[in-house]
């Protein structure tokens, strides 16, 4: 009995233990972290596509920095080396163009020519006047040579199917003489181009006040070919951007090309009557916007040769 009672006592002792030891409560699992959020990604600027930045800050530069350029003085000296030296920080071959000015002494075109450039094949170019008239010219046209050089860094990173040369003419604006000799450095580049560079030309395009209005104009001449203004409103158009298609007469250097039977184009903005070919043609009357529509569109158009 008391070998029972102990084996009794021993097997309730076993089983009131197994019931204390699943009576403990069970440890719970640490609690899951929160999920940390994910960044939204941030695009990466694209070094072939038109930076309005840059362009922004060469027109300053020209406008606030050197001045007034008109031909022959320090500023426009000032404003040739300026170009030279972005142009060779680009990576192209610099060449500049003498030539005789109405009244006496000399001015340059500037060109700027990708490695292996050959004439002798088909080619485009872009550019634009670099003198401004009795005025900072901020709009007139230190737009136009703002973003001619910004097309250029974008094209050498990421190049068109053509050949671009770089021109930045001297001497475009009126001269002071009898005659009001205007393009004087268009029609010089134009007058020493080859057979073989006049033939191989697809088309200029010229970049000129770009910095006024709220649309892009694409004018044509009543003489000539109208490719490159009709493909100038068709690439605008495609990439929304408003374009006013119209005729204009002989205004700029591109009428220079079309006058000696080659293609060419003119990205305008239309004249600020304001200001322009004045002390108050400043950064002032600059619209980036407006800029911006220019560079995106010249680039667009130059590659879809």
């Amino acid at each position: 009995m008391r070998r029972s009672a102990v084996l009794v006592c021993a097997l309730f002792l076993v089983a009131s233990c197994g019931r204390e030891r699943s009576a403990l409560p069970t440890a719970s699992p640490p609690p899951t972290p929160p999920a940390t959020p994910t960044a939204t990604p941030v695009p990466t600027p694209d070094p072939g596509a038109f930076s309005l930045a840059n362009a922004m800050t060469t027109d300053r530069y020209l406008a606030q920095k050197i001045g007034i350029r008109e031909t022959g003085t320090p500023g426009d000296v000032a404003t040739a080396s300026f170009i030279v030296s972005q142009l060779t920080k680009i990576g192209l071959h610099v060449t500049q163009q003498t030539f005789p000015l109405p009244k006496g002494g000399t001015s340059t075109n500037i060109i700027g020519a990708p490695a292996n450039f050959d004439i002798n094949k088909p080619y485009l170019i872009v550019g634009g006047h670099r003198d401004s008239l009795r005025g900072p010219g901020a709009n007139d046209n230190g737009t136009g040579i703002a973003v001619s050089l910004e097309v250029a860094r974008a094209l050498a990173v990421r190049p068109a199917r053509l050949p671009v040369l770089f021109v930045a003419f001297g001497a475009e604006e009126v001269e002071p003489d009898k005659n009001h000799s205007h393009h004087v450095g268009s029609k010089a580049y134009v007058a020493a181009m080859s057979d073989a560079a006049r033939r191989d030309l697809v088309s200029f395009l010229n970049i000129d006040m770009v910095g006024w209005g709220t649309e892009i104009h694409c004018p044509r001449m009543v003489t000539g070919t109208t490719e490159g203004a009709d493909r100038c409103t068709r690439i605008a158009r495609q990439l929304g951007i408003p374009v006013l298609e119209e005729v204009q007469p002989n205004y700029s250097d591109h009428g220079t090309f079309i006058l000696a039977n080659m293609d060419a184009a003119w990205i305008w903005a239309g004249d600020d009557l304001c200001c322009y070919h004045s002390p108050r043609d400043t950064m002032s009357r600059v619209k980036p916007d407006e800029v911006d529509r220019a560079g995106r569109l010249a680039v667009a158009l130059l590659r879809s040769y």
